[in-house]
């Protein structure tokens, strides 16, 4: 497919009904223990509810290129399993940009009979390639998000921006990683002060948002904040996939998370550990306040060793003085 070079591409229609959305989490967001190049719009209902559909509306010329049928594993307000069909959606705007929305639960017209027949159990490897041509303002299609989360994603890359990180090889050699090399904050690209009415909803949850920026380079040298991996990076083996150990955050409104590959911390700013992770270059113990099923709350004892490598300890109960003999080693 032939393309333009426009690395500043300007959007001028709004994705849908910014009076649907109830709060915005800017890319790049922490999920699970990785960093995803992706926004997460929450639609505007009440907790346990389902959330009512939305419209996605494209917000520039641009062409569909590829669609993702898939069955997504969720769990319903009353806790039962399910696999519920979704669908993503790639456009490109230009050569270097292109974006896309994920978790549609329908598609638009003229998208819909472009879509795979059957949704796949996996989204590797599961996109079908098509070529359509969209306009700013046309239906895409509509969602109603995740089931509990009352979801939908909003993905925007531009290679003409290349992000920094901790240890840059290891990001231009991961394959997984290369995503995160080019994200970018599609609120950055909309025109006029359209821009402006979604970072009004970054951090909207909450009526002392910290901080209402985009971050699509999250990692602080030297110090704890940012991705963490299992192993030291291989030179040698390149394009292998990324083996995320930890992701350390701190949202729009200010709570922080600290997610391991089986272990997550979650504070919030009254809590008495709570430090912002962002400042902490040494060591610090997180320990949440908040008791599960009676069981008593865990700990993570954070301490940096060298400049690219982590001590993690995570526990129950209330925090040791220093960092435990069998703590584990983190990577940048």
């Amino acid at each position: 497919m032939d393309c333009v070079s426009d690395p500043s591409p300007v959007l001028t229609s709004h994705i849908a009904d910014l009076s649907t959305i109830g709060s915005i989490q800017p890319p790049s967001v922490i999920s699970g223990n990785w960093y995803n190049n992706r926004s997460y719009l929450n639609i505007a209902a009440e907790h346990g509810a389902l959330a009512p559909s939305v419209t996605v509306y494209a917000p520039a010329d641009a062409t569909l290129t590829d669609i993702t049928y898939y069955l997504q594993p969720m769990n319903d307000i009353d806790g039962n399993l399910l696999d519920v069909p979704q669908f993503e959606l790639r456009l490109q705007i230009s050569c270097e940009v292109t974006y896309g929305f994920d978790h549609l639960t329908e598609l638009g017209p003229g998208i819909a009979e472009l879509a795979p027949a059957e949704p796949s159990t996996s989204t590797r490897d599961a996109e079908k390639s098509v070529s359509f041509e969209v306009k700013a303002g046309d239906v895409l299609g509509y969602t109603t998000g995740t089931i509990v989360a009352n979801s939908w994603d909003f993905i925007f890359s531009n290679t003409a921006v290349v992000n920094s990180f901790a240890n840059q090889e290891r990001y231009e050699n991961t394959g997984d990683l290369q995503v995160l090399l080019y994200a970018e904050c599609p609120y950055d690209y909309f025109a006029d002060n359209m821009g402006d009415e979604y970072r009004a909803l970054i951090g909207a949850s909450s009526s002392d948002s910290s901080d209402s920026a985009c971050h699509t380079s999250y990692d602080i040298p030297g110090g704890i904040y940012g991705g963490w991996f299992q192993a030291p990076f291989d030179d040698e083996d390149l394009f292998a996939r990324a083996d995320w150990g930890m992701a350390i955050a701190t949202m729009p409104d200010g709570a922080i998370r600290v997610n391991g590959e089986s272990n997550s911390i979650r504070l919030r700013p009254e809590d008495e550990t709570y430090l912002d992770p962002r400042t902490v270059i040494e060591e610090h113990c997180y320990a949440s306040s908040r008791n599960t099923g009676g069981q008593e709350g865990w700990h993570v004892y954070l301490k940096m060793l060298t400049p690219n490598t982590m001590g993690v300890a995570f526990d129950q109960g209330s925090c040791p003085k220093s960092l435990p003999a069998d703590y584990s080693v983190y990577y940048r």
